[in-house]
C-alpha cells in the first residue's frame, strides 16, 4: 500500500518514495491536500480524459468538488499532452481516481453510528459524539480529513439523512484541524443547507434525534463558519486570487448574512419556542403538562434548535455590533432559572454569558456587565474541573481568561465590590494592569480590549468586480468598536481623581476643588466651568440602566432604593431602572458649593457566612459519603478476617500472649 505525500510539494509524475511507490497527489483551491493518514489501494486506477473548457489551462488539476470529497486524485498533464493541445488537439486532462482502502474499525464505526441515529438512541449518540468519535479522530485522522461521502456510501448506503449529519461532522473537522479551501466553505454552506432545509420544511415533526451537545455544536459551528467566511472576505489583497473573486462573486449566497439570519430566524420560528417559554414564565399548568403549541414546540430537537438559534442570533448581532438588538433577541429567556435549557450545555452557558456581558458593557450598562461576568467565572471555578476531559476544555478556560479582562475594564470603570475569589483571581491575572487602567493609561485599556473582544464581522460583502475588492479592508470593524470603545474611556478619565477629593469632604467648594485639580489637570486651572463640566460628567457616567433581576444586592447596597428588590427574573434583560453605581453622591447649590452626602457603603456580613456554611456542608456531606464508601470497601476484608480467626484460635491466643 502506498501513502499519499505528507506536503503539497510539486512533485513530478513518475517520481517515486522510498518504497517504491508512484506519487500521487491532487490539488485542490490553489492548495494540496494532506492525505498523510489514508491508505490508497495500489490496483490501477481508471484513467478518465475530460475535455478542458475554452479558456481553462491544460495543466491545471482536477477540481471536481464530488470527486475530491470522496477522495478522488487528480493527475496533471504531461508535457506531451499539454504540446498537442497547443497544436489544435481536442484538449483534454487526464483523471486517475483511486478508492480509499478504510479501516475495519472505522467501517464498523460508521455501521454503529448509523444504527443509533435511525433507531433514534440518543444516549448511544451522545456517547459516540462526544467519545468515540474524538478518539477515532486523534488515531487515524489527526492532520488529515475523513474519508469523503462517496467513500463512505458502499459502507452505510444511501441514507441521505446520516451522509448529511457525516457531512456536517467532515467539515468541521477540516476546519478544527486542517484548515477550509475555498471550495471546503462551499460545500459545507451547502451542507448546513441540506439539514436546516430538511428539518424546516418537512410537513411534520423530521423522525431524528440529537443530543443537546450536538445540537448546540450544529448552530455554534454555523455561526463560526459565517464568522470565517467574513473574515476570509477581507483578508489582504495579496492573498485574494482572481480565481477566488470569481467563485465567491458566483456564489454571493455562500455565508450570506441575510442566510445566516435567515436561517437562524426560520429555527426559532418553526420551533415555537418564544410561545413555550412565555408559557413556562407565566407558571400555567399547560406549560408545566407540556400543553399548548404546534406537534413541531413539543419536539426535542426542534425546542433545543430554536432556543440554541435565539443564543446564535444574539452572537451574530454581537459581532455585527448590534447591541441593542441583541439584549432585544434575549428578553424571551429567563437566565434567573437555574435549570434553564442553556445550562444543560456547558459551552452554551458560557457562550451566553460572554455575549451578554460584553454586549452590557458596549451599552454602558457596567453594573449589569460585572454581575454577569461574576455569575459565570464562579460558575466556571466550580465546574471546570468536570471538564478537564473534554474535548471544548481549552475553549472554555480561553473564554474565561477573556472575561476576567473584560472584567478588569467593567470594574475600572465602575468600581464595584465583587465576590472575594473571583477579585482574588482577578487580581493575580490583570492586577498590574488594571493598576494601570485606574490610572488612566489608555494603552492597558486598548491592549485588553483588542485580547478579549469578540470576532467583529463586516456584514456586507465586499465588491468583487474590481480590483481590489471594495469594503474588503481587514480589521475596519474592530478598529471602529476600539475608537468608540476608547472614546468612552477618554470621557471618564477625570472620575476616578474627581471621586477621590469628593471623599474627603462633606462640603467644598468649585474654586478650591478646581484648586486641587490643578495638579491633575492643566485644563481645569482657575476654570470653574470645567470643573462644573467634570463634575456633570461625573453625575452622568455613573447613571446607568440596571437590570432588576441581576442587581438586587448591588443595586440596595449603593442606593437603598426600594425598587431595587423587584422580583429576580420578572423583567427582560433588555429593560432596566436608571440607578447610580457609585459610592459618592453630591449636588451643587447656588452658591457654588458642592454638598457631598454621606453613603458609607455597610458590608454585608451575612453573604460571607452563608456561604461558608454551605461550603462547609458540602465537605461534611463529602467527608461522610467517603467514610461511607470505606467502610462498604473494608466489609469483604472484614468478614473473611473474622472467619480466619475463628479457624485458628489457638494460634491468635497465642499471638495475643506472645
Amino acid at each position: 500500500m502506498a501513502y499519499l505525500p505528507d506536503q503539497g510539494e510539486a512533485y513530478t509524475e513518475g517520481d517515486e518514495f522510498v518504497d517504491g511507490s508512484e506519487v500521487r497527489y491532487a490539488r485542490r483551491g490553489g492548495e494540496f491536500d494532506q492525505a498523510e493518514m489514508l491508505e490508497v489501494d495500489e490496483s490501477e486506477p481508471v484513467v478518465v480524459e475530460e475535455s478542458l473548457e475554452d479558456g481553462e489551462e491544460a495543466e491545471l488539476y482536477d477540481d471536481d468538488e464530488d470527486d475530491e470529497s470522496a477522495g478522488g486524485l487528480s493527475r496533471p498533464r504531461s508535457d506531451a499532452a499539454g504540446a498537442l493541445a497547443g497544436q489544435g488537439q481536442p484538449r483534454t486532462r487526464r483523471v486517475a481516481k483511486y478508492r480509499y482502502n478504510i479501516p475495519d474499525g472505522i467501517k464498523n464505526f460508521l455501521l454503529y453510528f448509523q444504527r443509533q441515529v435511525r433507531e433514534r438512541n440518543v444516549y448511544e449518540i451522545h456517547s459516540v459524539y462526544e467519545v468515540s468519535w474524538n478518539k477515532f479522530t486523534e488515531k487515524f485522522f489527526k492532520s488529515t480529513p475523513w474519508p469523503g461521502v462517496e467513500s463512505i456510501i458502499p459502507i452505510v448506503g444511501e441514507d441521505p439523512l446520516f451522509l448529511t449529519l457525516y457531512k456536517e461532522l467532515y467539515f468541521r473537522h477540516i476546519y478544527s484541524k486542517i484548515g477550509p479551501t475555498l471550495n471546503n466553505r462551499i460545500e459545507s454552506w451547502r451542507t448546513y443547507q441540506e439539514l436546516f432545509n430538511y428539518i424546516l420544511n418537512s410537513p411534520s415533526p423530521v423522525e431524528l434525534d440529537l443530543p443537546n451537545l450536538w445540537v448546540w455544536d450544529i448552530i455554534d459551528e454555523f455561526i463560526y463558519q459565517y464568522q470565517s467566511a467574513c473574515q476570509n472576505r477581507t483578508k489582504p489583497r495579496a492573498k485574494f486570487h482572481a480565481d477566488e473573486r470569481r467563485i465567491l462573486s458566483e456564489n454571493p449566497e455562500v455565508w450570506s448574512t441575510h442566510g445566516v439570519l435567515h436561517y437562524l430566524t426560520a429555527l426559532v420560528a418553526k420551533s415555537g419556542i418564544i410561545g413555550t417559554l412565555e408559557r413556562e414564565a407565566k407558571g400555567s399548568a399547560a406549560a408545566a403538562a407540556g400543553e399548548g403549541g404546534d406537534e413541531f414546540s413539543k419536539h426535542s430537537l426542534y425546542k433545543m434548535l430554536g432556543y440554541f438559534s435565539i443564543i446564535g442570533l444574539v452572537r451574530v448581532h454581537c459581532m455585527m455590533c448590534d447591541y441593542n438588538l441583541a439584549l432585544r433577541t434575549l428578553d424571551p429567556i429567563d437566565l434567573t432559572h437555574k435549570r434553564g435549557l442553556f445550562t444543560r450545555v456547558t459551552a452554551c452557558h458560557i457562550t451566553l454569558y460572554y455575549y451578554l456581558g460584553f454586549t452590557y458593557l458596549m451599552m454602558r450598562r457596567y453594573v449589569d456587565a460585572i454581575k454577569t461576568f461574576t455569575t459565570i467565572l464562579l460558575y466556571i471555578s466550580r465546574t471546570k474541573q468536570y471538564h478537564t476531559r473534554s474535548y471544548q476544555y481549552e475553549s472554555m478556560i480561553k473564554k474565561a481568561e477573556q472575561m476576567y479582562g473584560l472584567l478588569a475594564i467593567a470594574v475600572a470603570l465602575c468600581p464595584q465590590r465583587i465576590d472575594e475569589n473571583i477579585h482574588q483571581v482577578l487580581r493575580e491575572k490583570y492586577g498590574e494592569r488594571m493598576t494601570r487602567m485606574q490610572r488612566g493609561d489608555e494603552t492597558a485599556f486598548s491592549e485588553t480590549f483588542m485580547f478579549c473582544c469578540p470576532k467583529f464581522v463586516n456584514p456586507s460583502p465586499p465588491d468583487y468586480t474590481v480590483d481590489p475588492p471594495v469594503n474588503s479592508q481587514a480589521n475596519e470593524t474592530l478598529q471602529t468598536q476600539l475608537r468608540l470603545f476608547m472614546q468612552e474611556v477618554r470621557q471618564q478619565v477625570c472620575i476616578p481623581i474627581v471621586r477621590s477629593y469628593l471623599k474627603l469632604y462633606s462640603t467644598i467648594s468649585i474654586p478650591k476643588l478646581a484648586m486641587f485639580l490643578e495638579a491633575d489637570d492643566a485644563d481645569t486651572r482657575g476654570d470653574s466651568d470645567a470643573v462644573r463640566a467634570y463634575l456633570a460628567c461625573f453625575k452622568h457616567k455613573t447613571h446607568n440602566l440596571v437590570w432588576a433581576g441581576s442587581s438586587t444586592t448591588t443595586a440596595a447596597t449603593h442606593n437603598n432604593n426600594n425598587n431595587a428588590n423587584a422580583t429576580v427574573g420578572s423583567t427582560p434583560v433588555s429593560s432596566g431602572k436608571v440607578l447610580s453605581s457609585s459610592d459618592v453622591d453630591f449636588y451643587v447649590d447656588g452658591a457654588d458649593m458642592v454638598h457631598i452626602l454621606d453613603s458609607k457603603v455597610v458590608r454585608r456580613y451575612g453573604e460571607f457566612f452563608i456561604r461558608n456554611v454551605n461550603k462547609f456542608e458540602e465537605i461534611l456531606k463529602d467527608i461522610k459519603s467517603n467514610t461511607a464508601a470505606a467502610a462498604i470497601a473494608a466489609a469483604p476484608s472484614s468478614s473473611s478476617s473474622a472467619s480466619s480467626s475463628s479457624t485458628q484460635p489457638a494460634a491468635t491466643s497465642a499471638a495475643t500472649k506472645a
